[in-house]
């Protein structure tokens, strides 16, 4: 009976000298003597294959094809021993092995330490799902960094848009366009007369219909040798970051994983499993090149050789232990033998090589966060380092599929040449549609350098961190902050990319600043052609030059109407942003009286339903008291305020501004911009007094602060509105082209 009990309660993966309530990995070989990979080699190697137990781990990722892309030709001695080792050029040991070792008996007689037991296997596998976590993460950055999509698959490419090009938007669909640009020359230069702008799109459109022929006939030579460009200098810059050679990439992105793995799960898992990263870090005993680490790492976590290294470690003999409680009592051979039936015997023998005990000294401290003792400081450090490992994988995690990410847009927007190439010849909106497409081609070529130098910066600093002389748990304190920081931060950090951009530029608004240097430049080219027309013998006809001058008032009013809508915007932006602050504050206070009217009503509750008794049965209403009396007239006060035109109008402003934030990045739309626009026109034409509160706020004067300031300042203020309304006025007719 208490065998079939032991064999229902222990789970299988218990061991010879304690039951441990933790799934334990496949046992690990010493390292396979087998040589180095060559250069040449094409494939990534997998982990080496050692022997496997019912106690061990499973390490299904070389199976599944996480083999680390470095390995398929490692640079540098220590990245091939890794790969040799582990398969991966991130760690010098199989994953299984850097799990936690769990030495609490299980018993029967005392379940306490059964219970501390389960909590440290459950703490075992938290830990285990962030490593592989972690291990995803770095496999992620090597796979941005090592595969180059576009490369790779350049001959699909290729295939693709000469079919899409030939078969698809074939010859008809080009001749439709160059006849569609015929036609426009045709009527806007010679039925409308304007040469100027006719020559100037007609050459925009064959200039840009060509880069985009060069493109589809030849994507290995343009965007491909540009993403190849953009590949090797990515990879340049993580070296440079790392100190690795720069003309080795492959061993600048090995270092930088393996400095990344080191950091966040070597180090970690030394203050898990002893208690001290310094211990670690220290010259096993008798050996100058092995560390403690190595020892311990040469073994699955919760294999029989790693207990076998813990009874080392606290002064025992490595076969020592024995089974505690009701399982000592059947560790006969016969009992023995019926464990191993049930599945927590030894199965197997334990013993180590002599040259590996003599590698570990006696230190009873360090084996004490293995033990039942060991289970709440190890499960409270867990939780720490559980944080500071979060934040590692999501920030590291997002500058991946950034990369990835960059290596896709490339590719599907150059499969849009062939259809975008015919975009030109549809007026100025096809035009401004392919110089929108090519600048999301090179953002997206150029993208991988901004994140991998974002990645090179992030790792730079990380190393810099790593190295303070705080001690382990203060340095990892600091990396909490720095990777959660530059996370939360990533947007602020990034904004050098898109610097002195804005809303404006994001195609949403006519009058724009490329719109304004469009015409301006325009107008200097007119200018500068009149000039040379005029110093010429006068031998031309009147009327050439009066379409000359034609053109001329033509530009120049396209140019100051440009510029006029320009002004009008800013000036909307700046009153809109206003109205919003304003509206901000109104909301906060409308907020605070909600809060304040909850606190009143369940002051009030007793008296209401006493209220409402009474009318329902036709009795005369209680009449309150003092406190009450007050209570109802500050709800009534309150109530007023909430529900007041100006509080609606406040939440309809502030919730518009919030909604603009989220879609568009900017709380000040276009759409509002327009809106504003069109209700200062409407203002204007109602013939409002200087002092009307709408021309106040447009002319940037708070309207409270105009009441009450005395007669001679407000006679100040009242001027400055009339200047404000006379440049207003004539910025919207130079707008409309008036």
């Amino acid at each position: 009976m208490i065998l079939v009990a032991v064999a229902l309660t222990a789970p299988a993966s218990a061991g010879a000298d304690a039951v441990v309530l933790e799934a334990t990995p496949r046992a690990a070989a010493t390292p396979d003597p087998t040589p180095a990979p060559t250069p040449a080699a094409t494939a990534v190697p997998a982990a080496p294959t050692m022997s496997t137990s019912k106690g061990d781990y499973a390490d299904p990722l070389s199976a599944l094809g996480a083999g680390s892309p470095g390995c398929r030709r490692p640079s540098g001695a220590h990245a091939r021993a890794n790969c040799t080792r582990s398969g991966s050029v991130a760690h010098s040991y199989p994953v299984s092995a850097y799990g936690f070792d769990v030495q609490v008996g299980f018993s029967v007689t005392n379940l306490g330490d059964s219970f501390l037991g389960a909590l440290q296997s459950i703490a075992a596998l938290i830990w285990m799902a962030l490593v592989y976590l972690v291990k995803a993460v770095l496999l992620l950055l090597e796979w941005a960094f090592s595969l180059d999509l576009l490369g790779a698959a350049m001959t699909d490419v290729r295939e693709t848009l000469d079919r899409l090009h030939r078969d698809v938007f074939g010859e008809s669909w080009f001749i439709t366009a160059l006849s569609v640009a015929a036609l426009w020359g045709t009527w806007r230069g010679l039925l409308q007369g304007r040469t100027s702008q006719t020559i100037t799109g007609l050459g925009a459109t064959v200039g840009l219909m060509v880069v985009g022929l060069v493109i589809v006939s030849n994507p290995l030579g343009t965007v491909g040798h540009a993403s190849k460009l953009a590949n090797d200098a990515a990879v340049g810059i993580l070296a440079a970051s790392t100190g690795s050679p720069v003309d080795d990439p492959e061993r600048a992105l090995s270092d930088a994983v393996s400095g990344i793995f080191d950091q966040t799960v070597r180090d970690p898992w030394c203050a898990l499993q002893f208690g001290s990263v310094e211990y670690c870090d220290q010259a096993a005993k008798g050996e100058r090149t092995i560390t403690n680490a190595d020892v311990w790492l040469e073994y699955p976590a919760a294999s029989r050789q790693r207990r076998g290294l813990y009874h080392l470690l606290k002064g025992e003999d490595a076969e020592g232990g024995g089974r505690p409680g009701v399982v000592d009592a059947l560790a006969g051979p016969l009992g023995g033998a019926a464990l191993d039936a049930v599945g927590i015997g030894d199965g197997e023998d334990p013993k180590l090589p002599d040259e590996v005990r003599g590698r570990v000294a006696k230190n009873p401290e360090r084996a004490s966060m293995q033990e039942a003792g060991g289970t709440v400081p190890r499960f409270a450090l867990l939780a720490l380092i559980a944080v500071g490992m979060t934040g590692a994988i999501v920030l590291l995690a997002y500058i991946g599929v950034r990369l990835l990410l960059a290596s896709i847009l490339t590719l599907l927007l150059l499969l849009f040449a062939p259809v975008v190439l015919l975009a030109p010849a549809f007026g100025e909106s096809g035009r401004a549609t392919f110089v929108a497409w090519g600048k999301r081609l090179a953002g997206a070529l150029v993208a991988k350098l901004i994140y991998s130098v974002f990645l090179a910066v992030v790792l730079a600093v990380a190393a810099t961190v790593a190295r303070l002389d705080v001690g382990w748990f203060g340095v990892w304190l600091v990396q909490i902050a720095l990777w959660w920081g530059v996370f939360l931060k990533r947007q602020e950090l990034l904004g050098f990319a898109t610097a002195g951009t804005s809303q404006k530029l994001a195609g949403q608004q006519s009058g724009s600043m490329m719109s304004s240097a469009y015409h301006g430049a325009q107008l200097a080219w007119m200018g500068s052609r009149i000039g040379r027309k005029l110093a010429a013998p006068a031998t031309a006809p009147a009327s050439k030059l009066g379409a000359l001058a034609g053109e001329r008032r033509e530009a120049r009013g396209a140019a100051i109407a440009g510029l006029a809508s320009e002004a009008l915007d800013s000036q909307g932006e700046r009153a809109v942003a206003q109205q919003q602050a304003v509206a901000a504050k109104r909301v906060g206070r409308t907020q605070q009286a909600r809060r304040e009217l909850r606190v009143i009503d369940r002051r009030l509750a007793s008296y209401d339903d006493l209220h409402t008794s009474a009318r329902a049965e036709g009795l005369p209403v209680p009449t309150p008291d003092a406190d009450q009396a007050m209570l109802l007239k500050r709800r009534a006060e309150l109530l007023k305020d909430v529900e007041s035109p100006e509080a609606v109008r406040a939440e309809q402003v502030a919730r518009r501004a919030a909604t603009s934030n989220a879609q568009s990045g900017a709380p000040v739309s276009p759409r509002d911009l327009t809106e504003y626009r069109q209700a200062r026109a409407r203002d204007h034409a109602a013939g409002l007094p200087l002092d009307d509160d709408r021309h106040l706020r447009a002319a940037g004067i708070d309207p409270v602060a105009y009441r009450a300031a005395a007669p001679a300042e407000q006679e100040v203020l009242r001027a400055s509105v009339r200047g404000h309304l006379d440049q207003e006025q004539r910025l919207m007719r130079a707008a409309e082209g008036e």
